[in-house]
């Protein structure tokens, strides 16, 4: 299985620093640019299904990307929204004291009582077999955000949560390619 993700354009909250999780978000001007420039990347693929994050910033994502793909069905979920942030989600990120509120546990402490980074890997795990089982052989799209795609990485190419966060950069304007197993394990393609 073929499988490729791109995050979302640059929001203006992004730009700002806003915490954004389970929130929309508005695709600023550079945003709308890094989607264009993704969607032509991928014009000249063919993939058999879309998945896109429910958000507001992926599904304007999505809708350049289905200018090349008009046939191409395009299903929206939650599965692919980003980790929420609870309490935290519209706030500005400089006022938060990240050490004190993950308590030396990043992984397992649930951000402004939203999700953890562990619940959010199991939400991708879960979607990874989904997909195998659903699609295996053919090009799948995801239009997804940061640390979703930072997931599919760490569990796709067994490569360690903390090495991907403190070293992997998710870009707004690259394209993500793995090739999966029928196990859950594949290449990561990028590296």
């Amino acid at each position: 299985m073929n499988l490729y993700i791109i995050r979302h354009g640059e929001t203006e909250e992004n730009a700002r620093g806003v915490i954004m999780g389970h929130h929309h978000g508005t695709l600023s001007e550079k945003g709308l640019l890094q989607a264009r420039e993704n969607a032509k990347k991928l014009k000249d693929k063919s993939f058999a299904i879309i998945y896109c994050s429910d958000l507001q910033r992926c599904v304007d994502t999505a809708m350049q990307v289905m200018k090349y793909h008009k046939p191409t069905p395009i299903i929206y979920t939650e599965e692919l929204r980003e980790l929420n942030m609870g309490s935290f989600q519209g706030k500005d990120s400089k006022y938060i004291d990240w050490d004190k509120e993950l308590n030396g546990d990043q992984f397992n402490t649930k951000i402004g009582n939203g999700e953890s980074v562990s619940d959010l890997r199991q939400r991708v795990s879960q979607f990874i077999f989904y997909l195998i089982k659903k699609h295996y052989g053919k090009n799948v799209l995801l239009i997804t955000h940061a640390g979703v795609t930072r997931q599919f990485i760490s569990i796709i190419a067994h490569i360690p949560s903390q090495k991907v966060l403190d070293d992997i950069p998710i870009d707004q304007d690259k394209v993500y390619e793995f090739k999966l197993n029928s196990d859950g394990t594949g290449v990561y393609l990028n590296q």
